[in-house]
């Protein structure tokens, strides 16, 4: 669907401004592959099934802290960089296959209310990515990543860089 030179001219999730306040808490981060079968029911026997889309389209749901500048920044990115949330995006997003690079876009009612508690503004976002990247590996890459955990090492190698660049 994206071609190398539409990626490149994506917006990217503001990282750059937000730093750590950008990435999704973990503890209220998941996903969902979105089932892409159309089923008939038959007069006899098992139902029948198709698939609509080779596309694998994957719901994320995460919380967002942010101080009141950061906030003020993310709604102005949310609606001059993506068009209201109606255009797509690069964002980093965690799978099986640990942290990835994909393109998304907010779902419908995606950007939740605000809610303010301890000087921090929540922020539940609901995306909708295409692709996942497990989905893209080789078989043996797939078995790799099961036998070694390589998950695990690339979070804690993620959560070692946070700690090194930290502002002290």
């Amino acid at each position: 669907m994206f071609s190398e030179s539409d990626l490149a001219e994506l917006e990217t999730w503001p990282y750059d401004v937000l730093g750590r306040a950008a990435t999704f808490m973990r503890q209220s981060y998941s996903y969902k592959t979105r089932d892409n079968r159309q089923h008939s029911e038959m007069s006899s026997g098992p139902p029948a099934t198709r698939l609509t889309s080779n596309y694998i389209i994957t719901d994320h749901k995460g919380r967002l802290e942010l101080k009141d500048g950061e906030l003020a920044y993310f709604e102005w990115w949310y609606i001059n960089k993506i068009n209201h949330g109606n255009d797509w995006f690069k964002i980093n997003l965690m799978s099986g296959s640990g942290m990835n690079t994909v393109v998304a876009k907010f779902a419908k009612n995606g950007k939740g209310s605000p809610t303010l508690s301890r000087m921090l503004y929540t922020l539940t976002c609901n995306l909708i990515a295409l692709e996942l990247p497990s989905s893209t590996l080789t078989e043996q890459e797939a078995i790799d990543l099961a036998q070694t955990g390589t998950f695990k090492l690339q979070l804690a190698s993620h959560g070692l860089q946070q700690v090194v660049n930290e502002e002290w």
